[in-house]
């Protein structure tokens, strides 16, 4: 999976760079507790620039997810290419929840932590949060098409169910990583997961 690092002030006006950097804070902190100051110093803009530029946090916040979704669904499409077979992907990934460090990393997944504190209450981010959730779902569903073309995963069970499955038993795995699961049990709970997608 991807690394962000939001150290230093972009030495320039990049889009990327400062959505990247807005998308870690928001990431590590959640919506509520990130102030405006913390997306300033994250991003090394004035405010007149974030306002102009960004019009709001909350905006910031429904583009700093959409950046997300786009970033980390390109990445695990990078790993399903990379990965030796279908099967290898789910365990490069999870095993990947296990070798992380970086705090954001810690902090879960972007996309289920804003499920968990707004739901469906905001329609701009709950659009988002579906967009998001979408992209990783057929997402999933390549890595599975992946393995029944190479035969190792099955080819009677149907694609659809088991990506649904995947994401819902991934994102809880990667909320136990969050809450502090040691890395036997995640690899543990890994396994089991391993299991029921053969």
């Amino acid at each position: 999976m991807t690394q962000y690092d939001h150290r230093g002030r972009p030495k320039e006006f990049d889009e990327n760079t400062v959505v990247n950097a807005a998308m870690v804070s928001f990431w590590t902190q959640g919506y509520e507790a990130c102030s405006l100051a913390d997306l300033l110093n994250a991003t090394g803009l004035s405010k007149s620039s974030f306002y102009q530029s960004f019009g709001s946090k909350k905006h910031m916040f429904v583009t700093s997810l959409n950046y997300y979704s786009e970033v980390e669904t390109a990445a695990l499409r990078n790993l399903i290419h990379d990965a030796r077979d279908g099967k290898a992907f789910f365990r490069d990934l999870i095993d990947s929840f296990c070798n992380k460090t970086t705090p954001h990393w810690r902090a879960g997944c972007l996309i289920a932590n804003t499920a968990a504190e707004f739901g469906q209450e905001d329609p701009d981010i709950a659009q988002a949060l579906k967009k998001g959730l979408t992209n990783f779902r057929q997402t999933f569903e390549m890595a599975l098409v992946k393995g029944q073309e190479d035969g190792s995963l099955p080819s009677n069970k149907p694609v659809t169910d088991r990506a649904s499955y995947a994401l819902v038993a991934l994102n809880g795995l990667r909320t136990m990583v969050k809450a502090g699961m040691d890395d036997a049990q995640i690899r543990k709970a890994g396994n089991m997961i391993l299991m029921t997608l053969e």
